[in-house]
């Protein structure tokens, strides 16, 4: 008797357990494959797309072989005049050609004598800023700190010095965690401030030089990038360095500028065009409810890169060609009928992020008009190296960050995840959606990422299995809180 109480007790076990239903997103993630997604970054990383530098024809070129591959799964466009290109405006500068040289001098009484002439290496020692002017200047040089005049909040580095005709030579970041610098270290407010002063140019010094696109073009203004070892050639007759500088301003907090006793000769030739344009790629599909369907939940990262300068090309493959296939992988599956969640769910490869934000600030400001509301925003920017995952979530609602460790039950992928903060000037395309209140979820990778913003950023730092299993987690979260 017994046993037959066993076996029909197994019976009934495996009865209820195949009755179970599958997970709505069971049959839809078959359809992301690791492979897959590596030769899209492959093809994204290309030489034919330039580094995919928004307002650049290769930009253009790869934004429509993105659009095409939505259309090919059945997403649904933004509507029947933008298709799948939503357009915005965004300038294009790239530079042509630079070169660098610099006197070193030290004073004997009434005269200076040159101790040595240096000659800097292009992505080595310095590069310009992707936004600068062309021109050719000989001028001396100015230490200002961290570049910030601030008399509001009692701080200016530019008090006691004069560089008008000069260039004004500091470090990137602020003299104290107070919010109220944020303002302060955009490069945007940095370089006006500089040319305000009359600097003929910007020389941030960074521990490793890379191409930076994000900020303003402005007339007669020639701002670049040198090492921390070549600032510390620059430095050597006065007996300092970079890095016992930067020590001491994190130390006394309180401005420390000088005269450097250097001279540059630089040379720079930029094309600029002020009339580019550049395009959010977007693909969407429609949730099954008639009333919550007008929300919407967003899975975003930014497509663009920083192009190709002075013949160096930067495949930009992990920042971020690695987000963009993980969002593409998500989309093809979304295309699969059998997924249907309460709310819309809406995929956009975002364009000009590298400028600062431009098509995701565009975006948050333009809504497509058949949605009324932001449920969420999800972004995924250099996730393609490592083998774990980190989230910052939205503290409201609790649901958010429910749905995402539900989501990685089967996975295990997240190694952590924390409350998401102001994201400051750094913040990446998630700012403009968390500054408007929408609750949010920004992934990142362990890493490592070195060569980031360099030519060495290529398809040989990218992990297929991490982006096809952070996709399948996407699906799943994004599901479970767009129908809940």
């Amino acid at each position: 008797m017994k046993k037959h109480l066993a076996a029909w007790i197994l019976i009934s076990a495996s009865a209820v357990s195949f009755a179970v239903a599958a997970p709505a997103w069971s049959k839809a993630e078959t359809r992301i494959s690791a492979i897959e997604l590596y030769d899209w970054v492959k093809v994204l990383t290309g030489k034919e797309f330039g580094g995919r530098l928004s307002g650049h024809p290769g930009y253009d070129k790869a934004a429509r072989w993105a659009a095409a591959k939505f259309e090919s799964w059945g997403l649904r466009p933004i509507d029947e005049k933008q298709g799948y290109l939503q357009s915005f405006p965004s300038p294009l500068s790239v530079v042509e050609s630079a070169a660098l040289e610099a006197e070193v001098w030290k004073s004997e009484g009434d005269k200076e004598s040159v101790t040595a002439v240096l000659t800097a290496e292009a992505m080595k020692d310095f590069l310009p800023l992707v936004f600068s002017d062309s021109g050719e200047t000989t001028s001396d040089l100015v230490f200002v700190g961290w570049g910030i005049s601030a008399p509001e909040l009692g701080y200016d580095d530019f008090a006691g010095v004069d560089v008008r005709g000069k260039f004004a030579m500091c470090f990137r970041g602020t003299p104290t965690r107070d919010p109220r610098f944020q303002y302060h270290d955009e490069h945007r407010t940095r370089m006006k401030v500089a040319k305000d002063k009359g600097a003929v140019g910007l020389v941030y010094i960074y521990p490793e030089v890379s191409i930076h696109p994000n900020g303003d073009f402005t007339p007669g203004f020639t701002p670049m990038m040198i090492s921390e070892d070549f600032a510390d050639q620059l430095f050597k007759e006065q007996g300092i360095t970079s890095a016992r500088i930067r020590r001491d301003l994190q130390t006394y907090r309180r401005p420390i500028s000088f005269p450097v006793q250097a001279r540059l000769k630089y040379r720079v030739k930029t094309h600029f065009d002020p009339a580019a344009e550049s395009y959010n790629i977007v693909g969407w599909i429609e949730g099954r409810d008639p009333r919550l369907r007008r929300e919407v939940v967003i899975l975003g990262g930014h497509f663009d890169g920083v192009g190709e300068h002075m013949g160096f090309f930067c495949p930009a493959a992990n920042d971020n060609a690695s987000g963009s296939a993980v969002l593409m992988g998500v989309a093809k599956a979304l295309a699969d009928p059998s997924i249907r969640p309460k709310r819309s769910i809406l995929v956009v490869l975002f364009g000009g992020e590298e400028k600062g934000m431009q098509g995701s600030d565009y975006f948050a400001d333009n809504l497509p008009p058949q949605f009324e509301k932001m449920a969420a925003m999800f972004n995924y920017d250099m996730v393609g190296a490592g083998d774990r995952a980190f989230a910052s979530v939205s503290v409201e609602p609790a649901g958010l960050k429910e749905a995402l460790l539900k989501a990685d039950e089967s996975s295990a992928l997240m190694a952590a995840t924390r409350p998401m903060t102001p994201p400051g000037v750094r913040g990446g395309d998630v700012t403009a959606f968390f500054n408007k209140g929408v609750p949010c979820v920004y992934f990142m990778t362990n890493g490592p990422f070195p060569d980031y913003h360099r030519p060495g950023d290529s398809i040989y730092r990218v992990n297929p299995e991490i982006m096809a299993d952070l996709a399948r987690l996407t699906l799943r979260a994004a599901y479970l809180f767009a129908d809940r």
